[in-house]
């Protein structure tokens, strides 16, 4: 939901930065990854990234709609296979709209995630002029997906942890399809694999060996 307290921002009318999770490679990697990541960083185009408020860059675009919502360049479809499929109600409130003070308080509710509340800004990570993690066909538009996507990114702790939290996926995961008009369809693992682009290859590579790395270090720790 939109932030509407007498808080810092609507003191000094100025827009809010979250400390803790602003824009920047650790947001995307993840603190402790951040200083070792820079190379593969490099190779996943995660160098060329760059952060805009999204209500600024996206204009008069509306918090809250209903699309479609594709894979970005650095994204991942099974993890947006899991978003929402109302629009952001539930997640920000019925009927929010875009906040001026960059604030947002974003209800989580995930079979992956859990639960939770996560207050964040509304710096996203944008790649060749358009969103790093999601796109939306034709030309729709709406910001409520990145910052979802940013909450979650905010509670495992980087943008590319979202993808270890979906690393178990069954055989068959059913896509959302929200807007009205269009059914739902099943699309197999296999036919995911097979429409990877190059980036996603890279990145699911990377994330897998790093999985492994810190699996066989849990063994040798308990062995």
């Amino acid at each position: 939901m939109c932030i509407r307290d007498s808080s810092w921002t609507d003191l000094t009318a100025r827009q809010w930065t979250d400390p803790g999770f602003g824009p920047g490679l650790h947001s995307l990697v993840g603190q402790e990854a951040a200083g070792t990541w820079l190379h593969s960083a490099s190779l996943l185009s995660y160098h060329q990234v760059e952060w805009v408020r999204a209500s600024e860059h996206f204009g008069s675009a509306p918090l809250l709609g209903r699309a479609a919502i594709l894979a970005g360049p650095l994204g991942d479809p099974f993890f947006n296979a899991t978003l929402p499929e109302d629009g952001g109600q539930a997640a920000f409130g019925q009927g929010s709209v875009v906040s001026r003070r960059g604030v947002y308080e974003v209800r989580i509710n995930s079979p992956t995630l859990g639960q939770h509340t996560v207050r964040i800004d509304d710096w996203v990570p944008i790649l060749a002029g358009a969103p790093a993690f999601c796109s939306f066909p034709g030309t729709i538009s709406m910001t409520w997906p990145l910052l979802y996507m940013k909450a979650c990114a905010k509670l495992v702790g980087g943008y590319a942890n979202l993808f270890v939290h979906i690393r178990t996926v069954p055989e068959q995961l059913t896509l959302a399809a929200p807007f009205s008009g269009i059914t739902p369809r099943t699309v197999s693992y296999t036919h995911l694999r097979a429409h990877e682009t190059p980036e996603h290859l890279v990145c699911r590579l990377l994330l897998e060996k790093k999985k492994n790395i810190i699996g066989e270090e849990e063994i040798e720790n308990t062995g």
